[in-house]
């Protein structure tokens, strides 16, 4: 007999593979190697792979859609019938960040369609499903390309290799060591909230902590750098300014000329 509780554990099945699909983003050709290109892999949960798991664990008549329009918002539900009360339970979303503006049908008639899935997508996380692609992070992946006749650029055909094992452990880059005598950031906890509260000197451990993610980020999955060629770029904005936030951006702005080209160590 399928219960509330077997739907709710069925809605967690990890995702397939057949079930997962990417979007090439921040499309460029690598500096280091010219003609391999690279773009980054965003993770999405396929379409047909909702509508399997939903027959598979609720019925094909277990589980039903809707769609109301909110502020200018196009908004799909997905309902499920919930056999231990008899009740049907919704959950909505949008696939829309701005709202369709009046009299224009242009934009509904081109994307309305990947407006409808979208939002359909969305409303199945909130249920559950496919939240392992949720935690999935984007990573950057070779793939080919071809030239638009359009404008005569390069623009992205095909993953060279399968982004999923190029992803692999989906676990967060640790930052590189801190340097002899840096102070652990303090975190307390507030006793009846247990909301997280930082010092200001936490404050600025996190803000520097964050920056120098993005310079690494920014160098190891645009400029082909490994750790040790990164801390090489970065020291000398660190001797002069010394390791705080700001070092950090303008050694990120120095990271975004050298891309370009633009930077002193280039000319």
């Amino acid at each position: 007999m399928t219960t509330l509780a077997k739907i709710i554990e069925g809605l967690a099945t990890p995702t397939p593979k057949h079930g997962v699909g990417f979007i090439p983003r921040s499309f460029s050709e690598s500096t280091r190697n010219p003609g391999t290109y690279g773009a980054l892999a965003v993770p999405y949960v396929e379409n047909a792979w909702v509508r399997e798991l939903l027959d598979r664990t609720c019925g094909p008549f277990g589980w039903q859609t809707d769609t109301k329009e909110v502020a200018g918002l196009i908004c799909v539900g997905l309902g499920i019938f919930n056999p231990d009360t008899g009740e049907w339970i919704w959950k909505w979303d949008t696939g829309q960040d701005n709202p369709f503006q009046a009299g224009k049908t242009e934009p509904m008639s081109s994307s309305g369609r990947g407006v409808f899935t979208t939002s359909f997508k969305r409303a199945a996380y909130q249920w559950g499903i496919a939240n392992d692609i949720l935690r999935r992070k984007p990573i950057w992946t070779t793939c080919t390309a071809y030239k638009s006749k359009k404008d005569n650029k390069m623009k992205f055909k095909d993953w060279s290799r399968d982004p999923l094992q190029s992803n692999g452990p989906q676990t967060r880059r640790q930052p590189p060591p801190r340097p002899a005598g840096t102070a652990t950031v303090e975190r307390k906890a507030d006793q009846q909230t247990g909301e997280v509260l930082l010092s200001p000197q936490a404050e600025t451990e996190g803000k520097i902590e964050k920056m120098r993610d993005k310079c690494f980020g920014y160098a190891k999955s645009l400029l082909d750098m490994n750790d040790e060629e990164i801390a090489k770029f970065l020291q000398p904005y660190l001797d002069e300014h010394g390791e705080n936030a700001l070092a950090y951006q303008i050694a990120w702005n120095g990271l975004v000329d050298y891309r370009r080209g633009k930077h002193p160590s280039q000319e």
